[in-house]
C-alpha cells in the first residue's frame, strides 16, 4: 500500500457547536483537518445548565488542546465534597471529593455556555457558522452534502452530528423516532453566586431530596450558580409564560424547606427553563456510522423546553 502523509479525510462538516461539536473540530484540525460547525442558533449565548467534568474528560481535552484544562480551571469550580440532603435540610451524608487524588484531576463544575465559550475560542470564527439549520443531507462514495434551512449547502469528505438528543443526522440515518418522555419535569436556572449563600458552600454540591423531586445546587464559578429542581409529573406539557412557569415551580416545591422557596422567589421568571425530561433509544455506535455520516449515539438525557424569542 502506498504511504502518504496526507489524511484520508480532508473536511469535516459537523453539525452542532455544544462542546462536543466544538471540541471535535479542535481535535480534527489539530490533525491537519478542515473541520467546519454548523449551528442552528443565530448567536452563541448565555444558555444551558451546569455541568460536570470528570477526570478523564478533562485530561482528554487536555490531550485535544493543551492548556485549556488551566483555563476551565479557573473558570469553574472545582468540588471538594458533595452533600445530600432531604428536602426539609436535614444531612443524609456528606462525601469528601477524592478525584484530584486518585486521577491527578479535580471533578470540575463549570457553566454549559462558558464551556461552549472556551472551546469555540480556539477555532478560527470563520469555521463557526451560525444559523445553520441541518434539514438535510445526500451523499455518495466520496462525498457528503449538507442542505440547511437558509438555502445554502456545504460539501464535505465526512458529516458528524453532534446535533443533541433531537439530532436531524441521527433521524435522517436510521429514523428510529423523537426521543422518549422519561416521566419527569425540570426546572433550571443559572443565577449570581453569593459566598454567603446559606444553601450552597463553596466548592461544594448540594443534592436535595424529596417526595418524587430532587434539586441540584452547583457553583459554576465567576460568580455563577446553578439551580435545577426536577419531578415525577405525568404531565409532560409546557407552561405557556415564564410566570406560569415560575408559578408552577412554586407550586411543586412548596412543601420545601424555606430557603429553597425563597431562591426560586427571588429569580427572574424569565430566566428559568422549563422541559420535559427525553431519552433517545440505545443503538450499537455502528448503526450511525454510515457511508461518509456518523450520527449521534449516545442515549444521554434531552430536554424539550419551552422557548421565548
Amino acid at each position: 500500500m502506498r504511504e502518504t502523509s496526507q489524511p484520508v479525510v480532508n473536511k469535516v462538516a459537523i453539525i452542532g457547536a455544544g462542546p462536543g461539536g466544538l471540541a471535535t473540530a479542535i481535535a480534527l484540525r489539530k490533525k491537519g483537518i478542515d473541520a467546519h460547525v454548523y449551528e442552528r442558533a443565530k448567536e452563541l449565548r448565555p444558555v444551558g445548565a451546569g455541568l460536570g467534568l470528570q477526570a478523564n474528560g478533562l485530561r482528554c481535552l487536555d490531550v485535544i488542546q493543551p492548556g485549556i484544562v488551566d483555563i476551565l480551571k479557573r473558570s469553574g469550580c472545582q468540588v471538594k465534597r458533595v452533600t445530600v440532603k432531604t428536602s426539609t435540610g436535614e444531612t443524609i451524608r456528606t462525601s469528601e471529593s477524592t478525584m484530584m487524588e486518585k486521577y491527578g484531576q479535580p471533578l470540575l463544575i463549570i457553566w454549559w455556555w462558558r464551556l461552549q465559550q472556551i472551546l469555540a475560542s480556539y477555532l478560527p470564527p470563520e469555521v463557526i457558522h451560525l444559523n445553520h439549520r441541518c434539514i438535510s443531507f445526500e451523499q455518495n462514495e466520496n462525498t457528503v452534502i449538507t442542505h440547511f434551512d437558509n438555502g445554502k449547502t456545504a460539501q464535505a469528505d465526512l458529516l458528524i452530528g453532534a446535533d443533541g438528543v433531537k439530532s436531524t443526522v441521527r433521524q435522517i440515518l436510521i429514523g428510529d423516532g423523537q426521543p422518549r418522555y422519561l416521566g419527569t419535569m425540570s426546572w433550571r436556572t443559572v443565577i449570581n453566586y453569593d459566598n454567603n449563600n446559606d444553601l450552597l458552600p463553596p466548592n461544594e454540591v448540594i443534592i436535595m431530596r424529596g417526595e418524587k423531586s430532587i434539586l441540584f445546587l452547583l457553583n459554576l464559578g465567576e460568580g455563577n450558580m446553578y439551580w435545577g429542581a426536577r419531578k415525577v409529573l405525568s404531565d409532560s406539557s409546557l407552561s405557556r409564560t415564564a410566570d406560569e412557569v415560575k408559578s408552577r415551580v412554586l407550586k411543586e416545591f412548596a412543601d420545601w424547606i424555606e430557603p429553597v422557596r425563597k431562591l426560586m422567589e427571588a429569580t427572574d421568571a424569565e430566566r428559568i427553563l422549563e422541559r420535559a425530561n427525553l431519552r433517545q433509544t440505545a443503538i450499537e455506535a455502528m448503526e450511525l456510522w454510515q457511508g461518509n455520516v456518523i450520527g449521534r449515539c449516545s442515549s444521554s438525557n434531552g430536554t424539550i423546553r419551552r422557548t421565548r424569542s
